[in-house]
């Protein structure tokens, strides 16, 4: 029998050395391995495998295995062996420190939380995560980043939570320390509140605020009579602020729901906000005054038991005719409307009436009548009991006014002295000289006895007068139209008031 001999391959010491170190990876230069033999090498941190890889070696008896995606300061273990897990050697090595990674909340509700990290190593991966005393909530990998922000929104309120940011290795699964962790608790809930002012319930409209609100809840705003629904908001992406129904029906009974709203299937559950009942203001019927008591060219008209925030119109008028129109909004705090009349004209039946701007065809209160007074002795004064006045010289001087009550010295005054002096002048100057000029003209003409040049002068003087004439009318209308484009209001010679 022939006995082969039996051939050993008897290795070299196995030598180890680090290439390349980063917090992050290295190269590991594995010396007096069997040549172009291919070797296992794996690498563990704390007793658990971290990295697994086959390398041959080189016609030299190296290997170069590198690791990438490492911790940052830990130790790891690298352990080799050949094909059939033989034992080669082991070698033990520490990555390099880099700086810890710095974990802030910039902010946190009673259900979400906003976290960033800067200071990250964009080689290297990470965990945002968050726990409570019992159970992992949420859980985010960051990698390739420098700096990172995140946020979740669907914590329990009055609950305290652990943040951590961890280092993590995607192909094994291991987390290690990262930042230091973060212990917050969220807020309380606020309390969902609905409330109505009474001063925000008006004959036609309701004002309600809403608070406290879920801004990731949907809900719906209801308003209802006893036996229907009037109407329905959807409300979502809520804040503290007010919510208005209008067009409601005056001296009628409501009340204010607030229900969550699933839009998916349309279903309303209520949640523990108690409706509002109230009652829209009754609609009073408008009522006008006037001040003062005796009026003479002057008079202010006060309207009550108006809707707020609605335009009316308050016409003045005498013997059928409007003399005047102005428009005035309602206060929203008084339900009241206030405005003057002047330029009146003395020993006058006036009549005041109120129409809505929206129809001008309707009175919407009863109409007021006066009688403005005729002063004494030819003046505008007011002699009448507690509205006494003294006399003024508007009824025949030159200047309108005297500042006493009811008749102010203002722009419709000035106004009134310049259509008195223009009255004088085309009155008692141009008209009474025209006429003058024309009877002149005549008799030159009916005396010329046939002589040219008389008949001549009849014609010229004739002429002249017409056109004479003819510029104090046009001077007088431009004068007119200039004055009614500054807002005077008053009566021009004999015409009806510029509205």
């Amino acid at each position: 029998m022939l006995i082969l001999p039996a051939f050993s391959f008897v290795q070299a010491a196995t030598t180890f050395a680090i290439l390349h170190p980063t917090p992050t990876s290295v190269t590991i230069k594995v010396g007096g391995l069997n040549l172009n033999q291919t070797y296992n090498f794996k690498l563990s941190l704390d007793n658990q495998t971290f990295r697994l890889l086959q390398v041959q070696a080189d016609a030299a008896g190296t290997a170069r295995p590198d690791f990438l995606n490492l911790f940052p300061g830990k130790t790891y273990d690298l352990n080799v062996t050949d094909l059939v897990f033989s034992f080669v050697g082991n070698f033990k090595f520490t990555t390099q420190s880099a700086a810890t990674p710095n974990m802030v909340i910039s902010s946190f509700t009673d259900k979400s939380v906003t976290m960033g990290a800067d200071g990250l190593i964009p080689s290297q991966t990470y965990k945002f995560i968050i726990s409570s005393s019992t159970e992992v909530v949420y859980e985010k990998i960051i990698n390739n980043v420098t700096r990172a922000s995140d946020s979740f929104s669907n914590l329990t309120p009055d609950k305290t939570y652990n943040l951590n940011l961890k280092q993590y290795d995607p192909s094994s699964g291991i987390l290690t320390d990262g930042a230091t962790p973060i212990q917050f608790t969220t807020k309380t809930a606020a309390v969902p509140t609905m409330t109505v002012d009474p001063s925000d319930i008006t004959t036609i409209s309701v004002k309600v605020l809403l608070s406290g609100l879920d801004s990731h809840q949907e809900y719906k705003l209801l308003i209802s009579t006893s036996t229907k629904l009037v109407e329905e908001k959807i409300i979502l992406l809520v804040e503290a602020r007010p919510y208005t129904f209008s067009n409601l029906a005056s001296g009628t009974a409501y009340n204010l729901n607030l229900k969550k709203y699933d839009p998916s299937t349309g279903f309303l559950t209520d949640f523990g906000v108690p409706s509002i009942p109230f009652t829209t203001k009754s609609t009073s019927t408008p009522t006008m005054t006037f001040t003062p008591a005796s009026p003479t060219t002057f008079v202010t008209i006060n309207a009550t038991g108006l809707t707020p925030s609605q335009k009316y119109v308050f016409a003045i008028s005498y013997e059928g005719n409007v003399v005047d129109a102005r428009n005035s909004e309602v206060t929203a705090t008084n339900e009241t409307a206030t405005t003057p009349f002047s330029d009146l004209t003395p020993g006058k039946n006036y009549v005041v009436t109120l129409f809505s701007s929206k129809d001008l065809s309707k009175q919407v209160a009863p109409p007021i009548f006066f009688t403005t007074k005729t002063p004494e002795g030819g003046g505008t004064g007011d002699t009448g009991g507690g509205n006494e006045t003294p006399p003024s010289t508007g009824g025949g001087g030159l200047v309108p006014c005297d500042n006493s009550s009811g008749n102010l010295c203002d722009f419709n005054a000035l106004m009134k002295l310049v259509n008195t002096v223009i009255k004088f002048i085309l009155y008692d100057m141009v008209i009474p000289i025209a006429a003058i000029m024309f009877v002149y003209a005549g008799f030159e003409l009916v005396t010329s006895g046939g002589s040219t040049e008389k008949r001549g002068i009849a014609k010229k003087v004739f002429t002249n007068a017409v056109i004479g004439l003819i510029i104090a009318v046009a001077a007088f209308l431009i004068i007119r139209t200039i004055l009614s484009i500054l807002g005077y209001s008053g009566s021009w010679i004999g015409f009806n008031p510029i509205q």
